[in-house]
């Protein structure tokens, strides 16, 4: 049984670094592809529009697929996008 899916990881990161910064494989971004990621037509907001667009899809079919999840008469099935939460404290790990 699995009560949390995650669709993707940090799509802010794979964004910035594939697309901005061309660190990560399919990113091959020339100057004014970086200079302009930040702005609404920039590379950066497409691709966390698609990202979106696809975790949105991922989620509607994960829950029309409901009958599969559910857990006695309790649904739990919770669909989410993985975010780091940046203001934890630091334990020196």
């Amino acid at each position: 049984m699995v009560d949390y899916w995650v669709t993707f990881n940090e799509p802010h990161v794979f964004c910035m670094l594939t697309y901005c910064a061309g660190a990560w494989p399919g990113g091959h971004p020339d100057m004014l592809e970086v200079a302009t990621s930040a702005l609404p037509t920039g590379v950066f907001q497409q691709a966390m529009h698609w990202m979106s667009v696809a975790h949105s899809k991922a989620y509607d079919y994960i829950h029309g697929q409901r009958f599969f999840f559910l857990v006695g008469a309790l649904d739990l099935l919770q669909v989410y996008i993985a975010h780091i939460d940046h203001h934890r404290p630091d334990y020196g790990i």
